[in-house]
């Protein structure tokens, strides 16, 4: 299958932008394993927290 009116040079700007991405994905996935478990002010873990805000609850 050819692709017509594909620019090759547009790898250039896709890949590190796909890459850049999966950094940052991995970033953020670490950053909330790190803190999954450990409880805040109101006792809640970050499951809970972000639980709270899916659901749009205000008082938690």
């Amino acid at each position: 299958m050819r692709f017509y009116n594909f620019n090759y040079n547009s790898l250039i700007f896709m890949i590190p932008a796909f890459a850049s991405v999966i950094i940052v994905q991995l970033r953020i996935k670490s950053t909330y394993n790190k803190y999954f478990n450990i409880l805040n002010i109101n006792k809640l873990t970050a499951a809970d927290s972000a639980r709270c805000v899916l659901d749009v609850e205000i008082v938690c």
